[in-house]
């Protein structure tokens, strides 16, 4: 641990040139590379300190960022100044502070940010597009909210949210859900503004290609009923469109609207729009709206353990503990299996593993799993305990059984092999009280195919929940939950060993022939149970 600093502090920018003091290889985007003093760059940053004291690394991969972004960066922590922060170089230069948790840098950012907000005098497009694209850039990658309410209150002082909806939905299918999301939150009770916009697009494109999945976000997640009562006109205009969608997708049309009308004082048939049948068809289902989060086709298991955990420091992938035990546990079995070796064990000592994962969990800011999942194993045969509190107060997870499989797979191997659906119990903190009927929850539903292997989806629409039995609240979000296949190994002294098998590991098994049934013959795994959720709150 470096010592105790105060900092900005300006060290001095002549050392910059000094090759006595740069022991440190800092490498960017396009094979660039800038060299830096670890001593200074650790002062400034915790993350860069534990790399370079607790790892002993002499480099960083910055690869994401651009030479002359990580340049600046270093050119700061040396100087203790920010004075060269540009529209050009705010979102690689405000990325590195924020990964890297250089806390003055950040406030440094965020008062940049906040003053290029202030100078924006006249509403014009280009201006406030930047803003709220910089914003949701940072409220994506970086899952803070900070810079999004200076960009939004800039939109609402100009009374330009129409305006400003009119230019950004254009081409709505180039929108992530977190933006649709944003779309929402900037609209609030003018959500006539979206549904106006939509409505003018749906014409064409219901007929000729059906319902985007975007634009069924939109109207999902967006309080319908406040434009029913602002522009009932525009209200009825939608549903008249909708009402031309194909049979199977009638049943979440009336969903929608039955939703939306929930305070009409008027009879049934003056609500339902005319020549509307109620079909027995099943929904299409969308695969990529609400999809669990899981490494599968994204990590790397070609990597060094030293590139692994360098990854883990700084990766907005993964964002939990446990994302971070099933990249390592991945990478770790896939080791093994290329040598063919008849055991799971690391070839990094579990106590130095151990002190490795705590110090990420504290780098990160992440929080312990639930004190029930300690008795599980997993990273070579390691116990997670470590990883898992020892009250309520120091976890924000809960930790989820299924209540029943709804399909005849409860098997976790062959349940992602076909379309299975999983019901759990959960009520949600945010749900005060509930008087519907049956308990509160939701299904977790497999989509078997080859484009989608390893994907979990949850289940969002109405007809999925059967009344009275289980009901969906909309405060169950999919990006708050990891998924893993519960299982169980034969110890060698025939004790059975409660175990957990990461997606993105199982993805591997199934995707390569006659993989599985090696796997299974040197860990002694013979049960692969059901599916285990963990949910954030």
């Amino acid at each position: 641990m470096a010592p105790k600093v105060t900092v900005p502090m300006d060290f001095g920018r002549h050392l910059l040139r000094s090759p006595t003091h740069s022991n440190l290889t800092l490498k960017t985007k396009a094979g660039g590379e800038v060299s830096a003093s670890s001593v200074i760059l650790s002062y400034n940053s915790p993350v860069i300190d534990h790399m370079t004291t607790t790892l002993h690394m002499t480099t960083v991969d910055m690869l994401e960022f651009s030479e002359a972004a990580v340049r600046l960066f270093v050119d700061s922590a040396y100087s203790g100044t920010a004075d060269e922060i540009t529209r050009e170089n705010f979102r690689d230069f405000n990325k590195i502070s924020s990964v890297f948790k250089v806390g003055w840098l950040v406030e440094k950012c965020s008062n940049y940010f906040s003053e290029l907000s202030e100078s924006v005098k006249v509403a014009n497009y280009s201006d406030l597009l930047y803003l709220f694209e910089e914003a949701a850039y940072v409220y994506e990658n970086l899952k803070t909210k900070d810079l999004l309410k200076i960009s939004l209150d800039k939109i609402k002082s100009f009374s330009w949210k129409r305006q400003f909806f009119e230019e950004y939905l254009i081409n709505a299918a180039r929108l992530s859900y977190r933006k649709l999301d944003l779309v929402i939150e900037l609209a609030g009770n003018d959500v006539e503004f979206v549904v106006q916009i939509l409505t003018k697009q749906l014409s064409d494109l219901v007929l000729k290609q059906g319902l985007p999945v975007y634009f069924e976000y939109l109207l999902e997640h967006s309080d319908l009923s406040l434009c029913r009562q602002s522009n009932k006109i525009l209200f009825d205009e939608l549903f008249d469109i909708l009402d031309g969608l194909p049979d199977d997708k009638m049943r979440w049309t009336y969903g929608l609207l039955k939703k939306n009308s929930k305070n009409d004082t008027r009879n049934r048939d003056e609500t339902t729009p005319p020549n509307f049948t109620i079909s027995a068809a099943p929904l299409l289902l969308s695969v990529e709206g609400g999809v669990i989060p899981n490494l599968y086709r994204s990590f790397n298991m070609d990597m060094s353990f030293e590139e692994v955990y360098q990854w883990l420091l700084i990766s907005d992938e993964v964002d939990s503990i446990i994302l971070a035990v099933e990249a390592i546990s991945t990478w770790n079995w896939y080791q093994c299996f290329k040598k063919s070796s008849p055991t799971v064990k690391f070839d990094v000592d579990l106590e130095v593993l151990q002190g490795m994962l705590e110090g990420l969990r504290s780098i990160r800011g992440w929080c312990k799993l639930p004190n029930s999942f300690s008795s599980y194993q997993c990273l070579g045969g390691g116990s997670l305990s470590y990883l898992c509190s020892t009250s309520i107060e120091d976890t924000t997870y809960h930790y989820l059984t299924p209540e029943l499989s709804l399909t005849s797979e409860t098997n976790g191997l062959d349940a992602l092999k076909s379309s299975t659906k999983f019901m759990f119990r959960f009520k949600h903190p945010a749900v005060a009280s509930c008087n519907l009927s049956g308990h509160c929850g939701f299904i977790l539903e497999t989509v078997p195919s080859d484009l989608a292997l390893w994907k979990i989806r949850l289940c969002t629409e109405t007809e999925a929940y059967a009344p009275g039995r289980i009901h969906f609240h909309n405060e169950i979000r999919a990006e708050n939950m990891h998924v893993f296949v519960r299982g169980v190994q034969v110890g060698l002294t025939t004790s059975i060993i409660p175990v957990i098998y990461p997606l993105t590991w199982l993805g591997f098994l199934l995707e390569e022939e006659d993989t599985l049934e090696k796997f299974i013959s040197w860990t002694r795994s013979n049960s692969f149970r059901s599916f285990g959720v963990f949910y954030k709150v």
